[in-house]
Formats: C-alpha cells, structure tokens, sequence
C-alpha cells in the first residue's frame, strides 16, 4: 500500500466513523427519548 493511499483511507475512514458515530447517537437519543417519554 502507498503512503498516499493509506493516508486518503484513514482520513476517510475518519470522516465516515465520526458521521456513524453521530448518527447512532442521534438515533439512540431520539429511540430513548421515544421509550423514556409516553405519548
């Protein structure tokens, strides 16, 4: 592997474990959220 590729990888690999990241979170708040207050 180059160090060029390597280095587009990880920064990829960055981008798309933060927005996951954020998207779980955002998803568990809202589903507990769901669960913690009763409509």
């Amino acid at each position: 592997m180059g160090t060029r590729r390597q280095g587009w990888l990880g920064r990829a690999g960055w981008f798309v474990a933060l927005y996951v990241g954020g998207v779980l979170a955002v998803a568990l708040i809202a589903l507990a959220f769901r669960l913690l207050v009763p409509h």
